[in-house]
């Protein structure tokens, strides 16, 4: 049976974030037989003849390619290869890069058959292969409810407030932020669901590592760790979550925050400790994160109606240029203490944090404990109008 996956919003649930272990150096890998690895067949609807289809995988910060085929007249290809283990990898169509890349699993001695339009293959496609296709066709159609819930919700805002369907995107309007929290809440519950329901499946493993940096599903993935070490213990998924349990136990909910001293732009250093007596943000950004910076409108109107009442933010750049780091400072705006040792991902306050990812942040309660983590948005302003009350 075909099963159709839906991906467009797979992040829907997760956030977005700009992760250190991201695409780097291109290496190239070995031609193994198919005999004993895996095979993907595909038909590309709407594919030029030529079209480039890459398998690619992640190991350390470099982007290693297992495969590439070209479409040919009817848009179809076969991917061989092995891979070192069953786990979801990337699937590239196309010169142009794709904002969400297909993630198909793998395995060695499994064939698995790929079928979509080209022309919105991020959008749906369909597997055939295996129980881990099956499993992730689960997950992915939860995402999709949860988008279709965003959808039809705007829809009807767009109607409520007299604005004719067909106007262009331009005229629509902006995306509601109310909305979006309720479908992100939808989205990771259905996945936290399917989890639970998969305890032996790396694409659940997985899924899982999309949840480890919300800090109010900290104790969740917590007892799934627990449970894929059991089930999964040599999965890369299992290590990743396991990896991170342990670089951020630290900086969990209770804890005292790790001290930071760190330059301002003018030069003069600025510790965390001498915020004592607010509730502070530490928030960890960089000029090139484009979440980050899309995220900066919200926070300044957060600043602004909370800086009086015993609130501030300490930002914490990523950056290793200085000049990148000043201008986007100012291009975005941002009225409240900034530091960085321009280290990049080397950052000793990144790793005091054991920050892999950006944007984090960490709300810190007068005394200096952690009192939530990676909270934005209509959760992140609940929170501190809670708390200032």
């Amino acid at each position: 049976m075909l099963l159709k996956i839906y991906s467009s919003l797979a992040a829907l649930g997760a956030g977005m974030f700009c992760a250190a272990n991201g695409l780097g150096n291109v290496m190239g890998a070995p031609d193994a037989s198919s005999a004993t690895g895996y095979e993907l067949r595909g038909t590309l609807l709407n594919a030029p003849a030529g079209t480039k289809v890459l398998i690619s995988d992640t190991r350390e910060g470099h982007l290693i390619h297992l495969d590439s085929a070209y479409a040919d007249a009817q848009g179809q290809f076969v991917l061989r290869g092995q891979v070192a283990e069953p786990a979801l990898y990337r699937l590239t169509v196309g010169e142009k890069k794709m904002l969400f890349p297909l993630m198909v699993p793998l395995e060695n001695g499994v064939q698995l058959r790929l079928t979509g339009d080209v022309v919105q293959l991020s959008n749906s496609y369909w597997l055939e292969g295996s129980a881990a296709a099956a499993t992730l066709l689960q997950f992915r159609a939860a995402q999709t409810q949860a988008s279709f819930y965003y959808v039809s919700a705007m829809q009807e805002k767009r109607l409520k407030e007299g604005i004719a369907t067909s106007l262009k995107s331009s005229d629509l309007p902006k995306p509601d932020e109310g909305l979006m929290q309720i479908s992100r809440d939808v989205a990771t519950a259905a996945r936290k669901k399917l989890i639970q329901q998969h305890p032996d499946s790396y694409v659940a493993a997985f899924e899982t590592t999309l949840l480890m940096r919300d800090g109010k599903q900290r104790a969740f993935t917590d007892s799934m760790t627990t449970a894929f070490e059991r089930t999964l213990p040599a999965s890369r998924y299992t290590k990743m979550l396991a990896n991170y349990q342990q670089k951020t136990a630290t900086t969990t909910v209770g804890q005292l925050a790790p001290e930071i001293k760190l330059a301002a732009p003018d030069g003069k250093k600025v510790a965390l400790s001498s915020l004592r007596g607010k509730y502070v943000l530490v928030d960890f950004w960089a000029s090139w994160c484009g979440p980050c910076r899309q995220e900066n409108p919200n926070v300044i109107k957060l600043y602004q109606k909370y800086k009086d009442k015993g609130f501030e933010i300490y930002s914490v750049s990523l950056d290793d240029s200085r000049e990148k780091w000043v201008k986007a400072i100012a291009a975005d705006g941002l009225p409240w203490k900034q530091v960085s040792d321009l280290q990049g991902w080397k950052s000793a306050a990144g790793t005091a944090y054991g920050v892999d990812a950006i944007p984090q942040t960490f709300l810190l309660d007068p005394k200096g404990h952690i009192v939530a983590r990676n909270l934005r948005g209509a959760d992140l302003e609940a929170k501190i109008a809670s708390l200032l009350r």
